[in-house]
């Protein structure tokens, strides 16, 4: 049975932000990670722990994981699926779910720490909010100009 797969080119502004956002920036958010945690924190709340506690560590371990996984899967579909719609699509998609969990983290820590915000804590909420409203349109396809129907595969 042969599958129609809708294609397009990716409008270079798209293809950039992406790259910064999930290529640059994860590699960039892992090497913090490794080499230098409490910046990292720094980023996340106010008054971080130094040394952080062992839980801690193995928290960011676990996002250098997910940074890694986000590069990996953005360099391999930017290289391999250059014009595939729906795989860009779900995999922007489904990185809006990882944008509003950090927003949703944000909030409970400014929260918990009753309200006290910095800039550090401005810049978080707006620019992921900004992030998410740019994958959003994405998905949505604004300003993407598809075409139907594409290669045939073999399913």
């Amino acid at each position: 049975m042969a599958l129609s797969i809708p294609t397009t080119k990716i409008p270079l502004p798209y293809r950039i932000i992406f790259f910064i956002i999930d290529i640059a920036g994860p590699l960039i958010g892992i090497t913090l990670n490794i080499f230098n945690p409490v910046s990292t924190l720094e980023q996340y709340t106010a008054h971080p722990q130094d040394p952080p506690n062992l839980e801690t560590l193995v928290a960011i371990d676990c996002s250098s994981g997910f940074f890694a996984t986000l590069a990996f899967l953005n360099i391999f579909f930017l290289l391999y699926r250059p014009n595939d719609i729906l795989v860009w699509r779900a995999l922007t998609g489904s990185v809006i779910l990882q944008d509003l969990f950090m927003i949703g983290g944000f909030a409970r820590e400014l929260n918990l720490r009753g309200g006290e915000w910095r800039g550090q804590d401005y810049g978080n909420v707006l620019g992921y909010s900004a992030i998410v409203a740019v994958r959003a349109l994405f998905v949505l396809g604004v300003g993407i100009g598809e075409r139907r129907g594409g290669s045939k595969k073999e399913l």
